[in-house]
């Protein structure tokens, strides 16, 4: 895979100021804060991961540069291959202590759309992961 120029910017940024990139993408994402509002009884994807990250119920495993998968279903063609998706920014990668899943965050992560789309520059067929 093809990495982006943030990975090499990342891979020579010291131990000591990673957690600065951490406290960006989870900044990133109080930028939904404008678009939804929530009930008493829900909280904010960043209030929930900064909660769970400091209790230590969620690890910060390190960034991701990039998703592999195949798909479950959908057209033959797109079945017959293994998607690969490098992010265009950092996706944060995390891993709750207590349960056998890996979670990717990031305040542009999409699927089968883009942040260009969405604001209406680009037009063509997005497939698959884009952002984080």
């Amino acid at each position: 895979m093809k990495y982006p120029r943030w990975v090499q910017t990342l891979l020579a940024t010291p131990a000591s100021e990673r957690k600065g990139w951490v406290e960006e993408i989870i900044g990133g994402l109080k930028e939904y804060r404008k678009k939804n509002k929530l009930s008493k009884d829900e909280a904010y994807l960043s209030d929930f991961l900064t909660k769970a990250i400091n209790s230590g119920e969620y690890e910060i495993v390190g960034f991701s540069p990039g998703t592999e998968y195949i798909k479950v279903e959908g057209p033959q063609d797109e079945l017959e291959c293994v998607w690969q998706h490098e992010h265009m920014n950092p996706g944060l990668l995390l891993k709750p202590k207590h349960l056998p899943i890996l979670i990717i965050v990031g305040p542009a992560l999409r699927k089968d759309t883009s942040i260009l789309n969405e604001s209406g520059i680009r037009r063509d067929g997005v497939r698959g992961l884009t952002g984080p």
